[in-house]
């Protein structure tokens, strides 16, 4: 960039990632240019107004579409990464009630019980979820998993 605009590299702002670590970082520092990062969380990295907006929008759009249960899905793991487990459950569920056919509704199960197992701590729920995996989902990558952690909740002992 340098050699091409005769600009030279003062700062370099990034989220902190693992792929500015390492040899990018000894660059930076070798070459006397201040790195700054992004707090985690903050609205400038984590957009999650605007991506709501962008969801939103498409489901306005488009509202019968095939990507509905997805969006529901992404609303859900947004509100499960802001720590708001209420309205994840809320749009994870309705991925789950959204279409018999629907190739998120093992993915929305998933993320259901572990909600339930370690955030909402209904260990019934949970189980409930995971049960509904290995028994309708068998194929689903989460299969083995959900019977492991079922038969933890249940109080199986485990090898």
């Amino acid at each position: 960039y340098e050699a091409e605009h005769q600009f030279p590299i003062k700062s370099i702002h990034t989220d902190g990632g693992g792929e500015w670590l390492g040899h990018f970082s000894r660059y930076c520092r070798e070459k006397g240019i201040r790195t700054t990062f992004t707090c985690p969380h903050s609205a400038f990295q984590n957009q999650t107004s605007e991506a709501f907006a962008v969801l939103d929008n498409i489901l306005r759009t488009y509202p019968d579409h095939s990507l509905v249960d997805d969006i529901w899905f992404l609303k859900g793991n947004i509100f499960r990464k802001e720590k708001k487990f209420a309205e994840a459950i809320t749009f994870y569920e309705k991925t789950i009630a959204s279409d018999p056919e629907s190739i998120r509704i093992d993915n929305a199960l998933f993320a259901l019980g572990e909600l339930y197992e370690s955030k909402v701590i209904d260990k019934e729920k949970a189980r409930a979820c995971y049960e509904r995996i290995f028994i309708e989902f068998t194929d689903s990558l989460y299969a083995v998993e959900a019977r492991k952690r079922y038969r933890l909740l249940r109080g199986d002992k485990i090898q």
